[in-house]
Formats: structure tokens, C-alpha cells, sequence
């Protein structure tokens, strides 16, 4: 089973980074290769499953990131100084969240370790 990407949350991406990142096929559920286990992979991205008429897909979807996204399985960092969060995008739906870039400075880097590729 497969996802078609594109942007439901207007407010994801400005219409200028959304043309540099066009939709992709991805996988909805993937085996990670160190371990075995499944993930499911979405997020406010996903917008239909390839094959299964738009909406009955979107419904899926729906459904699926409302349990996924239940208080039991989330954590929110509180953040302090000097800390560093580091998760596996194979198998973490994540958020950035709003912050007042006025008063906190933040510094954020994106490393790749290593790994196989997200789109297959």
C-alpha cells in the first residue's frame, strides 16, 4: 500500500517551498532494516493511498494519525539549555512547534548518520 503526498495543512509550507518539493510515492507501512519492526508513515503530508478511491483513503489516513497521535503515545520536550534531541525518522512522526524566536535562540542541525533512503 502506498501514499501520495501533498500538502493538506495550508500552513505547512509557503507556496514557494511546497513547488520545491513535489509529491512522492512513499510507503505507508515500513519494515525498519535494523530491527524488523513496522512503522506507518504519516503525517499532515499524506494526502490519499494510491489505488483506493481519494477519500475513503483520506478517512484511513484520518483515522490512523488520530491513534497514532493519542497523549499515550506522544512526548513533548520541555527544553532546557544545552539540550539535544535526536530520534529515527524511519519510525518517528514529529513537530516542530511555535517558539519565540525573539527571546530563544535556537540552533538546529539536520545529520544524517546513516541509513537507507526514505523514499522506496
Amino acid at each position: 500500500m502506498r501514499t501520495r503526498a501533498a500538502w493538506w495543512d495550508p500552513d505547512l509550507l509557503s507556496e514557494d517551498e511546497a513547488a520545491e518539493v513535489p509529491p512522492v510515492e512513499q510507503a505507508l507501512v515500513r519494515t525498519n532494516p535494523v530491527n524488523g519492526r513496522k512503522a506507518l508513515l504519516l503525517g499532515s503530508h499524506a494526502s490519499h493511498i494510491v489505488g483506493w478511491p481519494v477519500e475513503e483513503g483520506r478517512a484511513l489516513l484520518k483515522e490512523l494519525l488520530a491513534f497514532a497521535t493519542r497523549p499515550r503515545f506522544r512526548y513533548r520536550h520541555r527544553w532546557r539549555v544545552d539540550d539535544l534531541l535526536i530520534w529515527d525518522n524511519r519510525c518517528a512522526l514529529h513537530r516542530a512547534r511555535p517558539y519565540d524566536s525573539r527571546k530563544y535562540r535556537r540552533l538546529m542541525q539536520f545529520t544524517t548518520v546513516a541509513g537507507t533512503a526514505a523514499t522506496v
